[in-house]
C-alpha cells in the first residue's frame, strides 16, 4: 500500500474575493467527490443552457463547502470570478 505522500493530489483552485464577506476573504474549491457530484446534479443543469444565477451560487457553495447563505452575500463580480475559477474542476465531470 503506498504512503499518503505517493497518492495523487486532488485538484484545487483558490479564488480571492475582491469584496470579502465577513471574515471570508478567499474561496478554496476542491475537485468534486461523488457526494458533490450528486449535489451538483441536483441543481438541475440543462445541457446546452447557461446555468442560472441560483444554480451558479449553489455550485459555488457545493465546491467551496461554504454555506449557500454566505455565497448569496457575495458581490456579483466575485460570483462571476468564483464561477470561472471552479470551471476547470468540473470539466469532464458533468
Amino acid at each position: 500500500m503506498p504512503e499518503n505522500d505517493d497518492l495523487p493530489k486532488w485538484a484545487e483552485s483558490k479564488f480571492g474575493l475582491t469584496f470579502p464577506v465577513g471574515d471570508l476573504k478567499e474561496l478554496a474549491f476542491v475537485e468534486p467527490n461523488g457526494e458533490a457530484l450528486e449535489a451538483i446534479e441536483g441543481v438541475g443543469l440543462e445541457e446546452g443552457k447557461n446555468p442560472t444565477i441560483k444554480q451558479t451560487i449553489a455550485i459555488i457553495s457545493i465546491l467551496s463547502t461554504q454555506p449557500i447563505d454566505v455565497i448569496r452575500k457575495m458581490n456579483q463580480r466575485d460570483i462571476k470570478g468564483a464561477a470561472e475559477a471552479m470551471v476547470p474542476l468540473l470539466e469532464g465531470a458533468i
